[in-house]
């Protein structure tokens, strides 16, 4: 079964957007060791499933608060 995290894009009408934490974290190349949860960058940044404006900004430790609760 997939995790799945719901995050409000930045937009003006703040959309939810559901992201499937599997499929965000598939398994890559990782360059430098500085990444501190499952090889994520510092930030990743998708576009809103619901508008062109928003931009849904996913954080490590955003994963972490998920992974405790």
């Amino acid at each position: 079964m997939a995790r799945i995290i719901i995050v409000r894009c930045n937009g003006p009408d703040q959309h939810e957007n559901e992201i499937n934490i599997d499929a965000l974290c598939t398994p890559c190349f990782v360059v430098r060791k500085d990444n501190p949860i499952n090889g994520l960058p510092r930030r990743r940044v998708l576009d809103c499933q619901h508008c062109r404006e928003g931009k849904v900004v996913i954080t490590p430790e955003m994963l972490q608060e998920d992974a405790q609760g």
